[in-house]
């Protein structure tokens, strides 16, 4: 911390139904702990010691019960709020509305919220800023499922819930066969968990009076786009908008909606398709078009034949495993940056120079782990530019079935890689990046029985 870096207040971070890997790479590398109030649901923390951190765990079942938690912390303890960081997604963001609300603190308005909790919606909002996104069509299909008009949107196209969150439900439809079994898939799966947050019903303002989606009965169909995908976070505040992470993902046919690695990297140095002046611009025009002009956000999107394709878009940074990665090669996270802002601090936004790499190890089938050895790979670390090993299973414990992605593979772990010093723009090259996957792939040896 700087001199002068003083904060004023605490911060509250609501954080619902996050991975606990995904927990654990944000809480282990947040900055100012002293000064936050993290507010989590017992699935998150499950293992994590927060013993060490100001917390109060609920249920997010009743957000008066919860803010009656949170006023008697606040009195014990005498601190006073500074601000308030929601990452309740799946649950439109109303926990952390209605905290705010509850302590007269600054948060997003309902209609940037709708917008960022609902896929539909949020198409068409962009749509009309001039923005691209994929072709889309809202489907309902009731009785009527072998006749989906799918219209312009065509085929292969992508299925996804209106209201889903991370890569939960989402489907690729080469033809109308398969979209036809996909969805009948998932209204049976809607209609079985009903208490899912995914599939609770979402109230919207439109002209004055409220109207109902229904992500049981109404689904997304949109076009699958060619070219790379992306994700980047950006930084919205008084002098305008900045670019804090772009990261690059690298998937191979058969791993539709999840990833072998992500590359961590600076386009204007390591030989992107893009500026970061233009994604600066895109991001502007999206910031205006939620109405959102102070936060940091995040930006899932592809560049295809020269032009930025908005995927996915949020008032939150973005939550994956390269937040251990942006934490060990720019030695600090989104998340620490709107902190930051939250707490009246300087926020540095210049898009550091170094690039790095997380390689997801994977088992071709979830059963008894048997043998997970990283011997290899870790004497071969320091030529590779190997920095961490993480193992999510230890020989002889069971596989979890919800690690399993398309195609049958199962996520067991990652490697953290860091380009070696005046290597950055040939490591970030699309093949010395597959020649890295593939080489550390090689050194570990993963068998699930």
């Amino acid at each position: 911390m700087k001199k002068g870096d003083v904060p004023s207040g605490v911060v509250i971070i609501v954080m619902t139904s996050i991975d606990d890997d995904d927990f654990s790479a944000i809480v282990d590398n947040l900055e100012f702990k002293d000064s936050l109030l993290l507010v989590c649901d017992s699935s998150s923390v499950e293992g994590y010691d927060l013993s060490g951190m100001a917390h109060i765990i609920d249920r997010f079942k009743d957000a008066a019960k919860l803010v009656k938690k949170i006023e008697a912390w606040q009195q014990k303890s005498g601190m006073k709020f500074a601000g308030i960081i929601g990452l309740d997604e799946e649950f439109h963001y109303s926990f952390s509305e209605h905290i705010a609300k509850a302590f007269s603190l600054d948060f997003y308005s309902r209609r940037t919220l709708d917008l960022c909790s609902n896929k539909y919606l949020q198409r068409e909002a962009l749509s009309k800023a001039g923005i691209k996104v994929p072709r889309f069509r809202l489907i309902e299909p009731g009785k009527a499922i072998d006749n989906i008009d799918v219209g312009d949107v065509g085929f292969p196209n992508v299925l996804k819930v209106i209201t889903g969150y991370a890569s939960s439900y989402i489907f690729l439809n080469k033809d109308a066969a398969e979209l036809r079994n996909n969805l009948s898939s998932l209204a049976r799966t809607a209609e079985a968990d009903p208490d899912d947050e995914i599939f609770l019903p979402h109230a919207v303002e439109e002209k004055g009076r409220k109207v109902v989606l229904d992500p049981k009965r109404q689904f997304l169909v949109e076009e699958l786009v060619c070219g790379d995908e992306y994700s980047c976070d950006f930084l919205v505040d008084s002098k305008g908008v900045h670019v804090l992470r772009v990261v690059r993902k690298f998937s191979c046919e058969g791993n539709f909606g999840f990833f072998d690695a992500l590359l961590l990297f600076n386009p204007d140095l390591h030989g992107g398709d893009f500026s970061v002046s233009s994604l600066q611009a895109l991001c502007k025009k999206v910031s205006g078009a939620l109405g959102i002009n102070s936060g940091v956000c995040m930006v899932d999107f592809k560049f295809c034949k020269c032009e930025f394709v908005i995927i996915e878009t949020t008032v939150r940074p973005g939550i994956s495993t390269f937040i251990d990665l942006i934490a060990h090669i720019y030695n600090t996270t989104s998340l620490n940056k709107l902190v930051r802002q939250k707490l009246g601090l300087p926020v540095p936004h210049t898009l550091p120079e170094d690039a790095g790499l997380v390689v997801y190890l994977t088992a071709l089938r979830h059963g008894t782990m048997k043998r997970f050895d990283t011997s290899r790979l870790e004497k071969a670390a320091d030529r590779l530019g190997v920095f961490k090993v993480v193992k999510y299973y230890q020989e002889g414990v069971v596989v979890s079935t919800a690690s399993q992605r398309p195609g049958g593979s199962v996520l067991v772990g990652y490697v953290l890689v860091r380009a070696a010093e005046g290597q950055s723009p040939g490591f970030a090259a699309s093949s010395s990046v597959w020649q890295t996957i593939n080489k550390i792939r090689s050194l570990v040896s993963v068998e699930v029985v």
